[in-house]
């Protein structure tokens, strides 16, 4: 896979698009050094439960959609000919149990309640920032309820507690997947199954706040027949993205050190440490372990950027993720490795062959005696300010060669 070398040399027409488009900034951090004694509480509010794509509405929704695309599109004859793919998916909801509000109360049977998901992700968040040096303040369950239904955190001051991250569980469900359906798959879409959450950290002395982000897990895409057959184990794949979640806010809130030359001017450009290798034809590699490779950090731009921070940079490591692909995107994390001393490594072991796999890598290093990590890579801007867990869908990309 070759980088997006072509897009930096842009014409004149866009590059005048992109700088009317602005530059990206990097994420606040001063928080960081103030954090001190932190309280994690949980969110009292509701969270959105929806199943979209999984009730018989939203099947004989997208029948009729695939029904008024299919003769927008072609020729009536053309049409009818391709009829039985949209009449199976219509036929599909009378045969589709359990419906949405079933799953729901199978969910509800499960501990799938509000009180219980707030719950799960703050324990995960506490955990994830105790494990990295977090100084955390342990308060009495009903004492941390009242001061988070008030939003008033500054009672907890007078105890010697610093800072409060605030942690809420949003929306959490399945999400239908069109834009990356194929019309062969449109009688058995894949649905994606995310978590939603946001949190806000606020300052105890006067109950500022100091930072408020959003983030999404994306879980497990199956095709719809496979929901149903695993609707009531719902639960279980939902407390799967609890603790990637938790430790992904974590090292948002307390380690990020935001590139400081974010080296893009529009979301559709790539991000982070560039790709190095592997090289790839039409995306396929002729070996099944592959040597991947990216630049190093500080990145020649970085120390341009922000030359005296650069110069302090110490301890350089590198950490690798690698998943194979389900339906285009990021599905199980086959390989992960920390601590890398150099920005190449070659997989220990073979991959299969025939698959699609994507990957991403960020830095971990020292500076002025506290770790930080960079964001992760990711040939799409955009997709990783939104807070997505890693690995992002726009990460790095190949197709190992099949097998002889």
């Amino acid at each position: 896979m070759a980088t997006n070398t072509a897009f930096r040399k842009v014409t004149p027409l866009l590059l005048t698009a992109m700088l009317a488009a602005g530059c990206a900034t990097p994420m606040p951090t001063q928080h960081q050094a103030g954090l001190g004694r932190i309280a994690v509480v949980a969110s009292p509010h509701d969270t959105e439960i929806k199943f979209d794509g999984l009730d018989r509405g939203d099947l004989a929704a997208e029948g009729i959609r695939c029904l008024r695309f299919l003769f927008a599109l072609v020729a009536p004859p053309v049409a009818v000919a391709a009829l039985a793919g949209c009449a199976a998916l219509v036929g599909v909801v009378t045969a589709a149990p359990p419906s949405e509000d079933e799953i729901r109360a199978a969910g509800k049977q499960a501990d799938l309640a509000t009180q219980s998901i707030q719950d799960s992700l703050q324990n995960q968040v506490a955990a994830a920032m105790h494990s990295r040096g977090a100084r955390i303040a342990r308060i009495p369950l009903e004492r941390a309820q009242r001061a988070a239904q008030s939003r008033d955190y500054r009672t907890l001051s007078a105890e010697g507690i610093d800072s409060v991250l605030e942690t809420s569980v949003t929306r959490l469900g399945t999400r239908s997947m069109r834009s990356a359906t194929p019309m062969s798959m449109l009688t058995d879409p894949p649905l994606l199954l995310y978590l939603q959450a946001r949190v806000r950290l606020i300052r105890t002395a006067d109950n500022a706040e100091m930072l408020s982000r959003e983030f999404e897990y994306h879980g497990r895409r199956r095709k719809h027949s496979e929901w149903l057959a695993v609707g009531k184990d719902i639960a279980r794949e939902v407390e799967a993205g609890y603790q990637p979640l938790g430790e992904y806010i974590s090292d948002t809130v307390q380690l990020l050190y935001s590139f400081p030359d974010q080296n893009t001017l529009l979301p559709t450009l790539e991000f982070g440490l560039d790709l190095v290798g592997p090289t790839t034809f039409l995306g396929r590699i002729d070996t099944l372990q592959p040597t991947l490779q990216w630049q190093r950090f500080p990145r020649e731009s970085d120390l341009k950027a922000s030359p005296a921070d650069m110069a302090r940079v110490k301890d350089v490591t590198y950490e690798l993720i690698l998943a194979a692909a389900e339906y285009g995107v990021p599905a199980t994390i086959v390989y992960r490795r920390e601590g890398l001393s150099e920005s190449a490594h070659q997989l220990p072991t073979p991959l299969a062959p025939g698959t699609n796999y994507i990957w991403t890598v960020r830095a971990r290093f020292q500076l002025d005696g506290r770790q930080r990590v960079t964001e992760w890579a990711s040939t799409r801007h955009g997709e990783n300010h939104f807070g997505s867990v890693a690995p992002p869908a726009f990460g790095y990309r190949f197709w190992t060669k099949s097998a002889q």
